[in-house]
């Protein structure tokens, strides 16, 4: 009979979507799996080891390759002009959600629609082609496939959300002024020509938000790249860039580990310990010693008083107290989820339709999307049957006092990519399902035979049923 599977959660999402085109869809056969898809970004040029070990968060690399296809494959581009008009014509844009419209000019920087503002086809081509204008689009990811086929091999590389902006700007034109962005930016030239200037990080390293530059001093790089160069910066250089008088230029950029900093772990464990320690310890909960705004504060820093002292060391020694509450492990989980929630479904997994074209419920149309990977079980299951997940890096198993949790990133949708809200597709099991479900954990294109699961049973069958019927088991029959 039918398997019901309880407790599995769905995610909310936001409101926005991206309208997917209904134009055909370029095919690029990119490396097989997630080991080759940085090697793919660099090339034979270099290695991923000395890439990490001579540039990553250190300064900029520059390889220009001679090769104007190298980002082809079967005579198409990962993205091109003609693929991003075949868009407009087929979408509604909404500025700030599908594109921006930007330039440069004298120095300064013009944004010419506000966000939510709609941008009809024919205005946005007359500003490209005569007003200079440079188009910003926004996460292609979410609806060209082999973009979504790279950044979603990356994502299992990094463990990190991996974006993408393309950037058309005209013949002779800037988009941007002088700026530094929060993400580790990996440029990929795909038409046209484009001069960069790369600068020194100022004021800080490796900051945390993006901000535009002044004072920005001579160039570390000034080059100019053409269709198949590639070019890396980390997050804090400056850097412009402007196409030559010849023709317009179109680059992707891919971005990687914004706010993925030791900042943010240490942050939610100092929550997290912050919390618990009030929960648990009376001190933390005392009220503050009465008339204490009478001697602290920066304007009392003079002051020689016992109560400050006594204060002082009070607020020291709660605070040092608080490492015995800190659980680094629960922090990392939590963390992660995000990711896990916002990260791009398996490449060729399928979609859900667009909600403004269907009248279904979101629970209906998830549970058809599922079920349209599903093959109900109509025997019993067999010891000599294999099993193993469909797809790579799909799985987060999460310990808790209450049960064992496999959270699920398989059925996210690329159009919320880096935009989902909520908790992820997760389901719940008990404590004694913990080694099946590391067994589980490690068999994609590694078969687990049923007979060596350690469960019996229907406390095996039951162990099974909710992960096959959720889409995510492969069940080779002997």
């Amino acid at each position: 009979g039918k398997v019901e599977v309880a407790a599995v959660m769905k995610r909310k999402h936001i409101a926005e979507t991206v309208t997917t085109p209904t134009s055909k869809k370029a095919k690029l056969e990119l490396p097989g799996d997630q080991n080759d898809s940085l090697q793919f970004l660099l090339g034979s040029t270099i290695t991923t080891k000395d890439f990490f070990e001579q540039y990553w968060e250190k300064k900029p690399l520059f390889i220009p390759r001679k090769n104007p296809n190298y980002y082809q494959r079967d005579g198409n581009n990962l993205i091109s002009l003609s693929m991003v008009r075949e868009y407009a014509k087929d979408s509604e844009l909404e500025a700030g959600l599908h594109l921006n419209l930007c330039r440069y000019v004298n120095g300064v920087r013009e944004n010419l629609f506000e966000e939510g503002g709609k941008v009809e086809e024919e205005v946005l081509w007359d500003l490209f082609e005569n007003q200079g204008i440079t188009i910003q689009v926004l996460h292609p990811q979410q609806y060209i496939d082999p973009i979504w086929k790279l950044n979603q091999q990356l994502e299992i590389y990094f463990q990190s959300l991996v974006g993408a902006n393309c950037y058309i700007t005209p013949p002779g034109s800037q988009g941007l002024g002088p700026h530094h962005d929060d993400i580790e930016a990996f440029v990929l030239q795909i038409e046209g020509k484009k001069r960069w200037r790369v600068y020194d990080p100022h004021p800080i390293e490796l900051p945390s938000a993006f901000s535009e530059a002044e004072d920005i001093g001579k160039p570390l790089l000034d080059i100019v790249l053409e269709p198949g160069d590639f070019l890396y910066f980390p997050r804090g250089f400056i850097h412009q860039a402007e196409t030559t008088e010849e023709s317009h230029s179109l680059h992707l950029t891919i971005s990687t580990y914004q706010k993925t900093s030791w900042t943010e772990i240490v942050t939610i464990m100092m929550n997290n310990a912050i919390q618990m320690a009030h929960e648990s310890n009376v001190e933390y909960r005392r009220g503050l010693p009465l008339l204490y705004s009478k001697y602290m504060g920066t304007n009392n820093t003079q002051e020689s008083q016992v109560s400050r002292e006594e204060f002082i060391s009070k607020a020291k020694t709660l605070a040092q107290e608080l490492f015995s509450y800190l659980n680094i492990d629960e922090a990392v989980d939590e963390f992660f989820l995000d990711f896990v929630t916002n990260r791009l479904p398996p490449y060729g997994y399928p979609q859900l339709p667009d909600e403004s074209s269907s009248s279904e419920s979101e629970e209906s149309e998830e549970e058809m999307q599922i079920a349209e990977t599903v093959i109900p079980i109509t025997e019993d299951i067999q010891d000599s049957w294999k099993i193993s997940l469909k797809h790579e890096d799909v799985i987060r198993v999460v310990q808790s006092e209450a049960a064992i949790t496999v959270y699920v990133s398989q059925h996210n949708q690329k159009c919320y990519h880096m935009g989902a809200i909520g908790d992820p597709f997760c389901i719940p099991f008990p404590h004694l399902c913990l080694d099946a479900i590391n067994m589980i954990q490690d068999s994609y294109n590694n078969p687990v035979k049923i007979g060596d699961i350690p469960l019996e049973g229907e406390i095996r069958n039951q162990f099974i049923y909710p992960m096959y019927y959720t889409g995510l088991l492969n069940i080779e029959k002997n």
